[in-house]
């Protein structure tokens, strides 16, 4: 699967292909008039956990303010900008001015280049959205939080599905991927966009995670995937119940009539 997807035009953004996911889990786990009633409850956690893994990475985004790779890379020397200093004749050995990520695709959109998303870059949405949503939903048929899951499936990438268009032109194959596990599935979704250059690998997940395995054992709190699955506990383990704290209050600001 074709997990790097990032709004491409008539696509949409990567929660349409989580939420493509859960209902091809609930299809095969699910049958009868339990249907129903499973995909409403089950789909609205999911959409829930997105929704806040929205709100807790932008937060933590901006708090942390870490460049791209295409900055970090390009720039990583003192003599950039209008203070860079020339401390040596060599650039730094990690600096490479000239260096282009494959960037995100711009499918469906025919002539236009890729590029890196413009907001900063840890911790990754996109590992954030997918980890919040293959947990609870790990959750919601009963795998315990430290467990491997069976919960297959097989599907086909918007973005390769022998109709989507690539930037050149071109149509891209149509391919079909099998995945025997949610927790597979949130490993190759947080490491996917390393490979397009525009994340690095700590972005999604923690230096010692090496297979989706590692997931469940790892205590590092680094990455948008401990963050996705630490919200997804959160809200299953409350089961959507009204919180009791109190609500905060929210004073509109005093706007001047129109003239």
């Amino acid at each position: 699967m074709q997990w790097q997807v990032n709004g491409a035009s008539q696509i949409g953004v990567p929660p349409r292909l989580y939420n493509q996911i859960v209902r091809e889990i609930i299809g095969n786990n699910v049958n009868g008039a339990e249907r129903a009633a499973a995909s409403a409850r089950l789909l609205a956690l999911v959409n829930v956990a997105m929704a806040d893994a929205g709100i807790a990475s932008w937060y933590y985004k901006y708090t942390y303010q870490l460049w791209r790779p295409v900055l970090g890379i390009r720039e990583y020397d003192d003599s950039y900008w209008y203070n860079g200093t020339a401390v040596s004749h060599a650039l730094h050995k990690r600096c490479d001015p000239w260096w282009i990520p494959l960037g995100s695709p711009r499918t469906n959109e025919s002539g236009r280049h890729s590029f890196t998303p413009p907001f900063p870059a840890y911790p990754s949405g996109h590992a954030t959205f997918g980890a919040a949503a293959f947990e609870i939903t790990r959750r919601f048929f009963g795998v315990a939080p430290g467990a491997q899951d069976n919960l297959f499936f097989n599907t086909i990438s918007d973005e390769c599905d022998g109709r989507a268009i690539a930037e050149d032109g071109s149509f891209r194959g149509r391919q079909r991927r099998h995945h025997d596990s949610l927790l597979r599935g949130m490993f190759d979704n947080a490491v996917s966009r390393v490979y397009l250059g525009v994340h690095r690998r700590f972005d999604g997940i923690g230096d010692n995670v090496t297979t989706h395995q590692d997931i469940l054992n790892d205590n590092s709190n680094i990455g948008g995937v401990p963050l996705g699955r630490a919200l997804a506990h959160d809200i299953f383990n409350n089961g959507l119940a009204k919180s009791a704290a109190a609500r905060a209050v929210i004073t509109p600001k005093n706007l001047a009539p129109v003239p």
